[in-house]
């Protein structure tokens, strides 16, 4: 891959320099990268050293293999292209999640109804406070 290639002779011209991110990346786009991916190796390639409140970025001596740069591009190719959520989870699924959660020891429960009659008892002030009225 010809942009691996520009990038490490790049990298090897300019080991002794240290370079801020907006530099690096407009001298990586130079090469032919865009701005998503010259980011991403800039992350993964190009180790930092935090001065003050900003980052210092120099390159190191490894040279960079073109299959990680195929990679970084493949991963941007597949952002477009991730599956939809389905809007509902299949029952089976369901079930099986929540024989698994038994199996650890949790509780499962599901709201089945609202006792009127023992909120009544132990809480008379706030069931008077919510009570509707009509008027007859």
């Amino acid at each position: 891959m010809a942009l691996t290639e520009s990038l490490n002779k790049f990298r090897m011209e300019h080991q002794s320099k240290t370079f801020t991110r907006e530099e690096l990346i407009e001298a990586l786009c130079g090469l032919g990268f865009n701005k998503g991916t010259a980011g991403m190796v800039i992350a993964k390639f190009v180790p930092s050293e935090k001065m003050g409140t900003s980052k210092l970025y120099s390159f190191g001596r490894e040279p960079i293999h073109k299959s990680s740069i195929e990679a970084i591009y493949r991963k941007f190719a597949s952002y477009g292209n991730a599956p939809t959520k389905k809007s509902a989870t299949p029952v089976s699924e369901e079930e099986s999640l929540i024989s698994k959660m038994k199996e650890m020891g949790y509780q499962v429960r599901k709201i089945v109804g609202f006792d009127m009659e023992r909120f009544q008892k132990e809480n008379p002030v706030l069931y008077k406070k919510y009570l509707k009225y009509e008027t007859v």
